[in-house]
């Protein structure tokens, strides 16, 4: 059966319970891969996030949660591939989650990946040092009229449109106070809902334009590999296979939109339509819900590694 793998970013998060249930063998793999990411950071993942207190966790205040979603993302993988064997027929990510698509599909050294992570947080923080920044979520405002809505009342680049992640569910990006002035303003044009996301960058706007030339830096001389399966980028919405392209959608996804719903339609003209998810949460396939078609399943609990098995198994 085709399926698709998709890996979220900066969503809900909570490790202990993605591993709570696992048995010996597979918490050993989930342990082993943080212990991984661990040595290059010089700070025990684990025993921090296992603890719940990965958003409070700092040094020289720096948050080392994109790592551990990175890393937790990375364990869940090698399990379902410990307990299946089977790999998907394409690959995406949110944001962050393309960079853990890029490892589970060998493009990306795992430990590269974390030192790659490590420095794009502190590269993404740095660029909002002058300013407090913040993203909100939209949901029931269509993009046209959320785009209006900041040609009118905001003077280009405070504020950018961040993710289209379906047509209910839009997140704009920039500094705090316009974000602030943005959430009033979709209040009295319809929006049913909206919500300050927990964040302090102001991810995929115009204002990381500067964090993307320190980023380039970064990654320019580092070793991507022949993916074993396809993936989809955040930009081009093209599955690349050329390092030098990976390479230009990471650094050009820094400053420009997450175009999820185009990725999951990208997918779904490919006759694809079951999704799984693999982290620690079930936000993509919450945001998933709205995009016709498609069958979607989490794998932040055991539970659905069975679930989906039975599925998968039954239609191979």
């Amino acid at each position: 059966m085709l399926f698709a793998m998709i890996f979220p970013g900066q969503g809900s998060l909570n490790v202990f319970n993605s591993f709570k249930h696992l048995n010996s063998t597979n918490l050993k793999i989930a342990k082993d891969t943080f212990e991984e990411a661990s040595e290059i950071i010089k700070l025990n993942l684990w025993n921090i996030f296992s603890k719940k207190k990965y958003f409070y966790i700092r040094n020289k205040n720096y948050s080392y949660k994109q790592i551990v979603i990175l890393t937790t993302s990375v364990a869940i993988y090698r399990i379902w591939i410990t307990i299946t064997g089977i790999n998907p027929t394409i690959m995406a990510g949110h944001s962050l989650g393309e960079y853990s698509a890029l490892v589970c599909s060998n493009t990306l050294n795992f430990a590269k990946a974390v030192e790659i992570i490590h420095s794009r947080e502190k590269i993404m923080d740095f660029a909002c040092k002058n300013f407090k920044a913040s993203m909100l979520t939209i949901i029931g405002l269509k993009l046209e009229n959320i785009k209006k809505l900041i040609v009118l009342n905001f003077n280009n680049p405070v504020i950018s449109i961040a993710c289209i992640n379906s047509k209910k569910n839009i997140v704009v990006s920039g500094k705090m106070k316009y974000i602030k002035k943005m959430q009033l303003l979709c209040k009295e044009h319809g929006a049913t809902f909206t919500k300050m996301l927990p964040v302090n960058t102001a991810a995929h706007s115009y204002l990381m334009k500067p964090a993307a030339k320190y980023l380039y830096k970064l990654i320019k001389k580092v070793k991507f590999y022949d993916p074993i399966c396809p993936i989809v980028n955040n930009t081009s919405i093209k599955c690349e296979t050329s390092s030098i392209f990976i390479k230009k959608s990471l650094i050009q996804q820094l400053y420009k939109p997450v175009r999820w719903i185009e990725i999951i339609q990208f997918i779904f003209s490919k006759k694809i339509n079951f999704f799984l998810e693999i982290g620690a949460s079930s936000i993509l396939t919450q945001i998933n819900k709205d995009i016709y078609g498609t069958t979607n399943i989490s794998l932040y609990k055991m539970s659905n590694f069975l679930k989906a098995f039975k599925i998968l198994s039954k239609k191979s």
